[in-house]
């Protein structure tokens, strides 16, 4: 929280320097952040809060949301008319840093979206807020208070970096200007790690190392 309010002060003070009102912007120090694992939702707990999901529209979002990865102002913008329909559809959604990307969508997106319009939002112009004000409704009820709306995102690119997606795939379709953020959710794999110290470590015979080993 202290280096999101550091990280608009800095560009409060760069605007400064492009106004002409500073010569020279100071230096603005950023906390020093540990590095965490990405927090995604287990396969039960995101069926779990889905089936608590009664109303279709938010329904038709969070599905969305965990299937492309997008954040949820990229969500709020969708228009209609960024949509490319075809044997394989996608999406041109407008991430940070006003950059475009094309995000894949898979038949259980096009089957959550409905039938095509031909222009305006896609998800009716929902504020970013309200998104997070009905996931935190979502959760409450399903008794999963603490799982967040960004962990649909981070479920996503986790479910592909388990199933063995190119990291540089990944990278594509998260938008992240950094191969090493993408490199993040393979860190936090932890059923594949353990599969491959087992398999490193036990045998197929069976026979566990010795204490020596």
């Amino acid at each position: 929280a202290v280096n999101a309010d550091l990280r608009h002060l800095k560009a409060a003070l760069r605007r400064a320097v492009k106004w002409g009102l500073l010569k020279r912007a100071p230096e603005v120090e950023m906390v020093k952040e540990p590095r965490r694992l990405p927090r995604h939702i287990p396969p039960d707990q995101l069926d779990n809060i889905m089936a608590h999901e009664h109303h279709p529209e938010r329904l038709r979002l969070w599905t969305f949301l965990v299937w492309t990865g997008c954040r949820r102002s990229e969500a709020a913008s969708l228009l209609w008319q960024h949509i490319a329909w075809g044997r394989r559809p996608a999406a041109r959604v407008v991430g940070k840093g006003d950059r475009e990307r094309a995000v894949p969508l898979l038949p259980p997106v096009v089957e959550a979206l409905g039938e095509p319009r031909d222009m305006g939002h896609v998800f009716g112009g929902v504020h970013p807020s309200t998104m997070t004000k009905w996931w935190r409704e979502l959760v409450s009820r399903a008794g999963c208070e603490g799982v967040r709306l960004h962990d649909l995102r981070h479920t996503c690119f986790t479910y592909l970096a388990s199933r063995g997606a190119p990291l540089k795939v990944i990278q594509s379709i998260a938008g992240h200007s950094d191969i090493r953020i993408t490199m993040g959710y393979a860190r936090g794999l932890v059923g594949d790690l353990y599969d491959a110290m087992s398999e490193a470590l036990y045998p197929k015979s069976g026979t566990q190392p010795s204490k020596s080993e």
